[in-house]
């Protein structure tokens, strides 16, 4: 599902500084639920998504579009929304309230790969 409600996304790439994102980290993987996996401390799947970050860092693009939760994983101060075509980044670089800021860039074969291992050193 997705829900329009003002201009889509921007052809400005912006390039964030990720590394201020914090954990605890958690995993809502499945579409129909709301159970949030938590992501054990100093985890491999902890480590992984470190790392994702900090090699994700380019190439985002604003977005003021809405877009239903598919694969989400949280941090005390960003959200990054896994879809078919994209990723969807909340983010508060400061870690107020009011300074989220929403980001779009489009998902590759590296993002699906993560998440599956993700998912798969997850799985009970």
């Amino acid at each position: 599902m997705l829900v329009v409600t003002g201009c889509a996304t921007s052809s400005f790439e912006k390039t964030l500084n990720l590394d201020v994102a914090k954990s605890p980290f958690s995993l809502q993987s499945d579409k129909v639920s709301i159970e949030q996996i938590p992501i054990p401390k100093a985890s491999k799947a902890e480590q992984n998504i470190y790392e994702w970050l900090k090699t994700n860092s380019k190439h985002w693009k604003s977005t003021y579009i809405t877009y239903a939760p598919n694969k989400v994983i949280r941090g005390q101060n960003f959200n990054l929304n896994f879809l078919n075509h994209g990723v969807i980044l909340n983010f508060s670089p400061s870690g107020n309230t009011g300074d989220w800021r929403q980001y779009w860039k489009p998902i590759n074969e590296k993002d699906s790969a993560f998440l599956k291992e993700l998912e798969r050193e997850l799985s009970p």
